[in-house]
């Protein structure tokens, strides 16, 4: 078994060598190294998840690391520093002890495959500009112009703040927003048409779901803006997608992120060597929706940092030493693995993430069902007046509310008079609107001055003019009350 499990390390590290750069010393001295201490990978299980492979230790019960690398781009730093802790932990089994790791090298295998055959062709030549390396999937289904440009960014293809675009407005340009680089497909930052629509982001879900590691590090390339930057490790914690994420964090949670620049620095071995730790916006003047950094401190509860890894400036060239390199990076990440085992439960709450899309969805609702009511009377006007044979149905229909009305008014009236002849406004139901009640107390006093009463006889005696114009006055009355209607 142990040799089966050495034989696949051995290939796996041999596909990834082979479709970066063929001809790399530094890579062929470290499977050298593997090949001779295959024995040695007998605690190592390999995992087959579709597009994606993890290299992880079985000896402990618990997952306390798990290192990513070649999310989306393929700059070759974090490759090789992987290869390169895996060739340690093959010749120093004691390293492995302290603590369970867990590694992730492929995902983006169609650029992997792409690039390499760029090179074979010589179409890509030393020295190579680290922009012009692929950063999305290659997606066939989001084809541009040129085939690099072509799939998604599976870096953003997660669904916490997938389309939260802060701020939504470029500051610099006004009229330009900044969601199209992200929902235009040829674009470097394209996320997808909805969240988790890669196998590679889905299967990378689960994997990390099913591990529940106490910490996940995202090994990334950091590409100076000039000379002063070229040994400064980026140290990039949540939330990427706000420009001002410690807001958004709880302070504890925050204060764990500034230990781990700490760790980082007491751990080296060179002092020009350095790790800082900062904002995805503070460090790169942008934000990012959707990152898989977010989605995995906010909903699946596991700490998780992205580390930019220095050595490299704007270009690749052909004698570039990755192994010492990341012989730099080797201890300050051993030390960060051993702290990853004292992390406690993170204070930030789980946010809840409206995906923009679905709000959209909410607002054409009203719309929506106004356009069924529509054609619901539509068919309705059609089967009274042509089946049923009604016609002058608007005039019908207006009747028909007078009748309500009228039926309203009077259901709300029951009159203001009591056995005393005293009135009182309790008598209306509480349906009645405001001015009811006074108004029938003067309708019922009028009716009392108009009818003259012949105390002797007892009769009733009817002026019938008065009467004539208190008929007029309730007409009107009729009239205002359909009006106000």
């Amino acid at each position: 078994m142990s040799k089966s499990l050495g034989i696949s390390l051995l290939a796996l590290a041999t596909f990834v060598s082979s479709a970066t750069v063929h001809n790399s010393s530094s890579i062929h001295a470290i499977l050298s190294a593997n090949q001779h201490s295959a024995n040695k990978f007998a605690s190592l299980d390999i995992v087959e998840n579709l597009n994606l492979f993890s290299l992880r230790s079985s000896g402990a019960k618990s997952n306390d690391i798990l290192f990513i690398s070649l999310l989306s781009d393929l700059l070759p730093i974090p490759l090789h520093s992987s290869l390169y802790f895996i060739s340690e932990f093959a010749k120093n089994p004691d390293l492995n002890t302290p603590f369970s790791w867990s590694f992730l090298s492929i995902i983006n295998e169609k650029a992997l495959d792409y690039f390499y055959t760029e090179f074979q062709k010589q179409s890509i030549t030393f020295p190579i500009p680290v922009t012009t390396i692929p950063t999305k999937n290659l997606n066939s289904k989001y084809q541009c112009a040129s085939l690099a440009s072509s799939g998604v960014n599976l870096d953003l293809n997660f669904n916490f703040m997938w389309d939260t675009y802060l701020p939504e407005v470029d500051p610099a340009d006004p009229s330009f927003k900044r969601s199209t680089l992200f929902e235009t497909p040829c674009e470097a930052n394209f996320h997808g048409d909805k969240p988790f629509s890669e196998v590679e982001t889905t299967n990378l879900k689960n994997l990390i779901l099913k591990l529940k590691p106490k910490l996940v590090v995202f090994l990334r390339q950091n590409v100076p803006a000039n000379d002063e930057d070229f040994n400064v490790s980026k140290l990039v914690f949540p939330y990427k997608f706000h420009p001002k994420p410690k807001t958004y964090m709880n302070e504890l949670d925050s204060n764990v992120y500034e230990n781990m620049q700490n760790i980082l620095n007491d751990a080296r071995d060179d002092f020009r060597w350095s790790y800082k730790a900062g904002t995805q916006y503070g460090f790169f003047g942008e934000t990012l929706p959707g990152s898989l950094i977010d989605w995995t401190f906010d909903q699946a509860g596991i700490w998780a940092v992205e580390l930019h890894l220095a050595g490299m400036a704007k270009y690749w060239t052909e004698d570039f030493n990755f192994e010492e390199i990341s012989e730099k990076h080797f201890k300050p990440l051993m030390a960060l693995a051993k702290h990853s085992r004292s992390l406690t439960t993170k204070q930030t709450p789980k946010h809840q993430t409206i995906i923009r899309h679905a709000l959209k969805a909410v607002t054409i609702g009203p719309f929506f069902l106004g356009f069924i009511l529509l054609i619901i009377l539509g068919i309705a006007y059609i089967i009274a007046r042509f089946w049923l044979g009604y016609d002058n149905i608007w005039t019908r229909f207006t009747k028909l509310v007078d009748g309500v009305k009228l039926w309203n008014l009077r259901r709300n009236y029951v009159g203001v008079e009591t056995e005393d002849n005293e009135f009182e406004s309790s008598n209306i139901h509480s349906g009645a609107r405001p001015g009811d009640v006074e108004l029938a107390m003067a309708r019922k006093q009028r009716r009392r001055d108009l009818f003259i009463v012949d105390e002797d006889d007892n009769e009733q005696v009817e002026d019938e003019d008065e009467m004539e114009e208190l008929a007029e006055i309730w007409r009107n009355e009729l009239e205002g009350v359909r009006n106000r209607g």
